[in-house]
């Protein structure tokens, strides 16, 4: 469908930021509304992000519950690989036909003359809708610790680790104590490295995979349906039941419940489908304090203890950088996250929707839910300014 136009300007009905499982599922959803977004995304194919990340990771949830609109996971191993997740996504696109504008960076958005007005890469774009969907991990958060400049070791952030090759027979630290921790900790382990540390902030939320046959995320899906406090002792009440108690290897249970944190802000946890708690338990890792500084090659906890590692590896998470983008329309908050989660629009921002910034268990199950709540919430306002 070629855009209505206004003048010599054409007019876009909807403008999808994002060509990752959030901007796919909303084109779908939109096409299957009688609307064919535009989809920009600012990687050269695809699924960019999954392309990016190491090779051991697996989706945080199962195959069964783990797909978008309109497109089942084909049969497979329990928990889909990075490689299958990123096959997923170029069947998807070519499965309900989206056809993505790749390369094309998107600058900024604003609201002009009733319309969004986006600045992009080749050029000027106006839409009377903007569906900002670039995902949640999109700019890698790194701590600014003192002295780092002075440390002559690599200093690597979770999203440029691939695999444990280059640190084999290497002494490195992994900073984080979320999922991605987790793996990086168990593929260095398991892939040679000459020792490995585990520096903590916090103790780690720990979930076994599945307990006597019922996979975390069923659990987690069913805790989302009661309150935080009441999930809660449910899940410490799993946790002793399969994980057991890892004081003694540093790794005691946090002291506020995971629902209760998670409402609050995004937390990650450990999904043990590698051995992570016979690891610890075998001391085939040192947890550790988290850093206070680099004086050199030495790395200095809190509580004074020094390291000479080869490597530091940051597993410490990702921010949404949207502040480019809309930082300036007054629809984040402090944090620089959303304040306002699609199918809702953010007050003083018509048409302006966005999309896959909720954080929750498991993510690809709800990006399909509110794919289909969303897509019917843009029909509807393209259809009152005047498509």
């Amino acid at each position: 469908m070629s855009p209505p136009s206004a003048g010599s300007v054409p007019i876009h009905d909807v403008v999808v930021i994002g060509a990752g499982p959030a901007g796919l599922a909303a084109a779908a959803t939109l096409r299957q509304h009688g609307i064919d977004p535009m989809v920009l995304d600012r990687a050269e194919e695809v699924g960019s992000s999954w392309r990016g990340r190491y090779d051991r990771l697996l989706l945080n949830s199962t195959r069964r519950v783990s797909h978008l609109p309109g497109l089942p996971f084909p049969p497979g191993p329990r928990w889909p690989s990075r490689d299958e997740v990123v096959a997923y996504l170029e069947r998807y696109v070519r499965h309900h036909g989206i056809d993505p504008r790749f390369e094309t960076h998107v600058d900024r958005v604003d609201r002009v003359d009733r319309a969004w007005r986006l600045e992009t890469s080749d050029g000027r774009l106006t839409a009377r809708s903007v569906v900002v969907a670039t995902g949640p991990e999109h700019e890698p958060s790194v701590p600014v610790w003192p002295g780092r400049e002075t440390f002559p070791g690599r200093v690597v952030h979770s999203s440029g680790y691939r695999n444990p090759t280059p640190y084999r027979g290497r002494e490195v630290v992994v900073v984080g104590s979320g999922e991605s921790a987790g793996d990086l900790v168990m593929d260095l382990v398991d892939g040679g490295a000459q020792r490995v540390w585990m520096s903590i902030r916090t103790p780690p939320y720990i979930f076994p995979a599945s307990v006597v046959g019922i996979v975390q995320d069923t659990v987690g899906f069913v805790a989302t349906r009661v309150p935080p406090r009441l999930a809660d002792l449910g899940v410490a009440a799993l946790r002793r039941f399969a994980v057991g108690d890892l004081r003694a290897v540093g790794l005691p249970a946090p002291a506020e419940g995971f629902f209760s944190a998670y409402r609050r802000e995004p937390v990650s946890a450990v999904i043990d489908r590698t051995g992570f708690v016979r690891a610890a338990r075998a001391r085939r890792f040192e947890v550790v304090p988290a850093i206070d500084r680099f004086e050199g090659p030495e790395v200095v906890l809190v509580g004074g203890r020094r390291l000479r590692p080869h490597a530091i590896l940051a597993a410490t998470g990702y921010r949404c950088g949207l502040e480019p983008l809309v930082g300036h329309v007054g629809v984040l908050d402090t944090r620089g996250v959303p304040r306002a989660h699609a199918p809702h629009q953010p007050t003083g921002a018509p048409g302006l929707y966005l999309f896959g910034y909720r954080f929750s268990l498991p993510n690809l199950r709800w990006l399909r839910i509110d794919a289909r709540r969303l897509a019917p919430a843009v029909a509807r306002f393209v259809s009152d300014t005047g498509r």
